[in-house]
């Protein structure tokens, strides 16, 4: 592929399990309509998909299937709102894909520079600076999931914080510490007397 062009070789993924409209499904058959020249494939739930020449939904993939169709793709796109650290995206980065995404939640954070942040409008110019060097993009999104996101990287990270959050002093007075261990309702009646009582 020369640089800057996208072909009918051109293939995306979008990946979600979930049929919540916050995924942004809708955002991606958009997408799908505006760029006929590549092709979009659907893994996962996506029961309301158009029937679009250029949208292949392949339905849930298993754990066998799916690297095999993320790692045949250029680039993943997502437009998921609100996530923290969403998986479909760190199976894609670790597959050598770069991400096209909504800037949302902590998308930014966990792509890095790795992918591109995008709009369904300007969804086809992204994807055009990803072409002018899919094979950089790819190494990139590799060595990117595989310092950051590994297991032998981010579970020392998970029982560091733990370590440190159990070495802390406590903030919260005795007192507090029994009303919370009685539950939400006996903790929020001893909060709203002790403010009762300090006013």
């Amino acid at each position: 592929m020369s640089a800057g062009e996208m072909t009918e070789g051109t293939r995306i993924v979008s990946v979600s399990w979930s049929t919540n409209p916050r995924k942004g499904s809708a955002s991606v058959y958009e997408v799908a309509r505006r760029t006929p020249e590549a092709t979009f494939y659907l893994c996962g739930r996506f029961p309301d998909a158009p029937d679009l020449p250029n949208l292949r939904n392949l339905g849930v993939v298993d754990r066998e299937r799916l690297p095999v169709v993320l790692r045949s793709c250029h680039a993943l796109l997502t437009f998921s709102e609100n996530e923290a650290c969403p998986n479909h995206v760190l199976e894609g980065l670790a597959s050598g894909l770069p991400v096209l995404y909504g800037d949302s939640g902590a998308m930014r954070e966990v792509v890095g520079d790795c992918g591109l942040a995008v709009t369904v409008e300007n969804c086809g110019a992204q994807l055009s600076r990803l072409a002018d060097d899919w094979s950089a993009w790819s190494r990139r999104s590799r060595q990117w999931a595989v310092e950051s996101f590994s297991p032998s990287v981010i579970f020392a990270r998970y029982v560091s914080a733990i370590e440190r959050a159990l070495a802390a002093p406590t903030t919260l007075s005795s007192t507090m510490r029994f009303w919370c261990g009685l539950g939400a309702p006996a903790a929020a009646w001893w909060l709203g007397r002790h403010r009762w009582n300090a006013a």
